[in-house]
């Protein structure tokens, strides 16, 4: 059903097809009599997760209704469950123009002014909140919510009139969305070094790196890791000092270091600086060495030919460290 009295926040795209102007709607929130500390809401549950991690912020526009009470205040929630949430609320004025939206009617809230409720004085808090830099406007934490694990919106009206009166009145809510995807540059990088030393000795040197933002072909995001490895493998044939033994007796050494540094907070959505991600860091480090010796050609005598020339020796060690961050 058409309202005539609606005035979308925006002018709407003209149909190339018909000439006309697009068909635009915004969502009616109408509550009647609303008790002082009550509120009224809405809920969207989503079937599958959505993470929100790609992005940088959340935008849509409000509406209050002519002569809106002082004390009706909009909230929007998104999170995991009735448990774990963020909370955006702000007292609702007249008309497209809000306090954060300012003239341009569309209310862009950056992500991390809720990661930042997770961080500094409120890290150890079950609960979070603060005012924004907006009058009427605050953000809030419950539980310990993620933006890589979102379930469910919900958006609702309080009514927070001081000395009990009741609220009435008509909230329009259009085009809720994500928005300032992350368009960082990923790359992958590999440098190889192969040399041989005659017949003596041969080295391969392997370098690899791939950013948090690099992705494959049909892959919609990074890994969100910074991974760099670095190999290293030598062989040193020995027996070039006495070829005249017949012998062969190879020496084998394997060096191997890899270094995972996350973008985010582990288990979290808090984008961390170089110095966090790298205090954060998963590392290993491998080591071995091998060695063989064996008769790598047949004596013409029988005895030594019985008793020598098929025994082989061999022996390796190896050694290996890892660090990851704890809790």
């Amino acid at each position: 059903k058409e309202d005539n009295d609606y005035e979308p926040p925006y002018t709407p795209d003209v149909n190339e097809e018909t000439s006309s102007r697009e068909r635009e709607q915004s969502l009616f929130m109408l509550y009647e009599n609303l008790q002082e500390g009550h509120a009224a809401q809405a809920r969207k549950v989503f079937f599958s997760r959505q993470d929100y991690t790609g992005y940088r912020a959340l935008e849509f526009y409000l509406h209050g209704n002519e002569a809106i009470e002082d004390s009706t205040v909009f909230f929007l929630r998104v999170g995991h469950d009735e448990s774990n949430y963020y909370e955006y609320s702000t007292v609702v004025r007249e008309g497209w123009t809000q306090a954060r939206s300012g003239d341009s009617h569309v209310l862009s809230i950056a992500l991390t002014e809720f990661t930042d409720l997770k961080l500094g004085e409120f890290a150890a808090a079950d609960t979070a909140s603060a005012a924004g830099p907006y009058e009427g406007e605050r953000f809030t934490r419950v539980g310990f919510p993620s933006f890589s694990n979102i379930s469910r919106l919900t958006i609702g009206v309080l009514n927070e009139t001081p000395g009990g009166g009741d609220i009435t009145g008509e909230i329009w809510l259009n085009d809720i969305r994500l928005s300032e995807v992350r368009r960082d540059v990923g790359r992958a990088e590999r440098a190889t070094v192969s040399a041989r030393l005659a017949d003596f000795a041969d080295l391969n040197v392997d370098v690899r790196h791939v950013d948090s933002e690099f992705h494959t072909l049909g892959a919609e995001w990074g890994s969100g890791r910074d991974n760099i490895s670095y190999n290293i493998n030598g062989t040193v044939n020995m027996d070039r000092f006495v070829s005249g033994l017949g012998l062969s007796a190879p020496i084998n050494v394997t060096w191997r270091r890899t270094v995972s540094r996350p973008r985010l907070l582990p288990n979290s959505d808090v984008e961390l600086d170089a110095v966090e991600s790298d205090a954060e860091r998963s590392e290993a480090l491998n080591r071995s060495i091998a060695f063989s010796l064996s008769r790598k050609r047949q004596s013409s005598d029988y005895w030594t030919h019985l008793l020598v020339d098929g025994l082989s020796v061999r022996a390796s060690l190896a050694e290996s460290e890892s660090r990851s961050p704890t809790r």
